[in-house]
């Protein structure tokens, strides 16, 4: 079965929108359904806000169903230089970049799943693979973004890659961060995203919805 999380219930209207749908309900305030696109099992949830909030909403789920893979659907801002708002981008590796207790952060390294990322390339060429730093606060200062690229290469970052990737591996699950660029990771961060969120935030559901109903993920994940 396959997790699907996203921030904002919007995010995920393509992918509820496809699935033929045998449970809903409602687990820790958040509603949820539950059912099949193609012959892939999934359920879906919106609704983590931060770190925090994706760590335990998807650790309950996984703690209830019999989940193989988790697929984090939402935005992100660019960190690497020739990205675009609207650009799509996969995670291979994702790291906190906020973390500052415990080990050296670079070490901290969630590996992703490649075999999913190389099916979804064959589909989606387009697809821009990379790291994916995460931490819960907006990056919104083309200093701080210059920062994080030196210190993580990273291709972009969030408020909640990692951590889900962390839970994930502690269960033994696979996982992918889908995200599409909303912002530049720069001084326009606020405007950028408040201009091209409506528009392109739908897009990873849209995509995976459609990935789904050509392939069985099965072992896949």
């Amino acid at each position: 079965m396959i997790l699907a999380i996203s921030v904002f219930d919007c995010e995920l209207e393509p992918l509820r929108h496809e699935i033929v749908a045998f449970e809903d309900g409602e687990i820790l305030d958040r509603t949820f359904v539950r059912g099949v696109i193609g012959r892939n099992e999934i359920v879906a949830v919106s609704g983590i806000f931060g770190k925090v909030e994706a760590s335990f909403i998807t650790q309950k789920f996984l703690d209830i169903y019999n989940i193989d893979c988790v697929i984090l659907l939402s935005g992100a801002g660019a960190i690497e230089e020739g990205l675009e708002i609207g650009d799509v981008v996969a995670g291979d590796e994702y790291a906190e970049y906020d973390r500052i207790l415990g080990s050296d952060a670079e070490k901290e390294i969630v590996k992703g799943c490649p075999r999913l990322i190389n099916i979804l390339k064959n589909d989606y060429p387009e697809l821009k693979v990379g790291k994916i730093i995460s931490g819960d606060a907006i990056v919104d200062s083309s200093e701080k973004k210059i920062k994080l690229k030196k210190r993580y290469d990273a291709l972009a970052l969030d408020m909640d890659s990692a951590v889900v990737a962390k839970v994930a591996k502690c269960n033994g699950v696979a996982f992918l961060s889908l995200k599409v660029i909303l912002d530049l990771s720069d001084e326009n961060t606020k405007d950028d995203f408040n201009r091209y969120y409506d528009d392109l935030s739908k897009i990873p559901a849209e995509m995976f919805a459609k990935f789904l109903s050509r392939h069985f993920l099965k072992g896949e994940c």
